[in-house]
């Protein structure tokens, strides 16, 4: 595939779509939405190999690594509570308390429909696809705005502002360590975090 078709595939995908979906012009659920193009990219990535066998294994990871990620989580998580008593002046972990069979749900369902489909689409295939268009600091760039752009669809700044801060750490962990299992347990992780504390709620309407 040329360049210039795989930039209009990249517009079509990660500009495009979101914002279509952002109008609803898409006659679909979002969460369906992103199946659908979690499917096309996945037939791409097992057809032309960007995924290998190993996509499932972790790395080799070591102290400076749990540490910056337990101290990323950490303060994600005091953030986040703090944020929802003295910000928004409401109570945290309001699915804890009010409904806690569905916060059980989504930590089910969360890692296996929205974390590792988003993981596939804007790391392992959006690095393999683009390489050859960007260099690997706008690479980079690119895909980390891409991923924030997505959340467009919810409507709020919060949503696009944590995006955007949790996707660097997801691109940059991803360009160092080449692990689709790793970038998935991490997105997984905060994104629990994010519906655990309260913050949720820029997701989900």
């Amino acid at each position: 595939m040329s360049k210039l078709w795989k930039i209009i595939e990249l517009i079509f995908l990660f500009i495009a779509l979101p914002v279509l979906m952002k109008f609803n012009i898409i006659p679909l659920p979002r969460l369906l939405s992103l199946m659908i193009v979690f499917g096309f990219v996945l037939f791409i990535s097992i057809r032309l190999k960007y995924l290998d066998r190993n996509w499932y294994k972790l790395p080799t990871l070591d102290s400076k690594y749990w540490l910056k990620m337990g101290l990323t989580y950490l303060a994600s998580f005091l953030f986040f509570i703090a944020y929802i008593y003295f910000f928004l002046g409401e109570k945290p972990f309001i699915l804890l308390r009010e409904r806690p069979h569905l916060m059980i749900i989504i930590s089910i369902f969360y890692p296996l429909f929205s974390a590792f489909p988003q993981e596939v689409i804007y790391r392992s295939f959006f690095f393999e696809r683009y390489k050859n268009i960007f260099t690997t600091k706008y690479l980079l760039i690119s895909n980390m705005l891409a991923f924030s752009f997505l959340h467009i669809i919810y409507n709020n700044l919060p949503a696009l502002i944590l995006t955007l801060i949790s996707s660097l750490v997801f691109t940059l962990n991803y360009q160092k360590k080449r692990s689709l299992m790793l970038v998935t347990i991490e997105h997984s992780i905060l994104g629990l975090i994010v519906f655990i504390t309260g913050m949720g709620r820029y997701f989900y309407k």
